[in-house]
């Protein structure tokens, strides 16, 4: 009996169960707005999605909803500050996806993005065997421009004014912040440059045809100078280059699995 009345207490003292309000006790005006029922004991988490290990939100309680967004692309809705539940744990009510906002708070610097952009790359370019690479002011300038050159939900290389190899993608700033797929500068760089080297959604030419792997070919044999620029709508990879045999071979490859390498969002600092 003493061993099981001390467990008891150890759990008590390592998770704080917390109660909601009922129903009944919302006010019409109060009921226009999002609430939140949860029928078990259900895990809170930061605007970051870290989980908050010592609190949670007791079983057969509702609670009224500040915001609705989300986080790492799931539907997130807060019910305290910076404290939120993952919509598929319980049911939420008056809500509006019209009304949906951005939850994390990361404001992007992109010379901070940069420094970790070329980071990243030189990583990825010692596990492939290709040189070291740098970035510049003028790069990032030239970067950004085409960023801004592309229209919502339109690529188009063919405005390009300089002699580079390009990356081009939809996912600006608006897409990664408001869908909560980034909470860093370190993790745009990471998720932009994987998201080209992994090519899921190249749009130019399908797996097992000509061209398929541009992207992850201008990657690993970009240099000496790169760098990565954003709008709103868009972000471009720009760098020097010249197209040796390496390049073309990745280029023209029609297979489903080059031998390649990329690298752990954790193996830079």
């Amino acid at each position: 009996m003493k061993k099981n009345k001390l467990a008891s207490i150890l759990i008590a003292l390592t998770i704080t169960i917390i109660c909601g309000f009922s129903t009944n006790n919302i006010s019409t005006k109060a009921a226009t707005r999002p609430t939140f029922f949860v029928r078990n004991v259900t895990k809170l988490y930061t605007s970051e999605g870290k989980l908050i290990s010592n609190r949670a939100l007791g079983p057969y309680t509702t609670w009224a909803v500040g915001k609705v967004g989300f986080i790492d692309g799931s539907n997130y809705a807060q019910v305290a500050t910076n404290e939120y539940v993952f919509v598929g744990d319980g049911q939420i009510y008056n809500d509006n996806p019209d009304d949906d906002v951005q939850l994390t708070n990361y404001k992007p610097d992109i010379n901070k993005i940069n420094e970790y952009v070329v980071k990243y790359v030189n990583a990825i370019h010692a596990a492939n065997g290709t040189q070291p690479v740098h970035t510049s002011a003028d790069f990032i300038s030239y970067a950004n421009q085409r960023a801004a050159q592309q229209t919502k939900g339109h690529l188009d290389h063919s405005t390009a004014t300089r002699e580079t190899s390009e990356n081009l993608s939809s996912d600006g700033y608006h897409y990664l912040l408001f869908w909560g797929y980034v909470h860093s500068d370190k993790d745009v760089a990471y998720y932009l440059l994987k998201s080209w080297y992994d090519e899921t959604f190249n749009m130019w030419s399908y797996v097992g045809t000509r061209g398929h792997f541009g992207h992850r070919a201008a990657i690993i044999y970009s240099g000496p100078t790169v760098a990565v620029g954003m709008s709103d709508d868009a972000a471009s990879f720009v760098a020097d280059w010249a197209p040796g045999n390496d390049f073309m071979n990745l280029y023209n490859y029609t297979g489903t699995s080059p031998d390649t390498k990329f690298v752990s969002k954790d193996s830079v600092q």
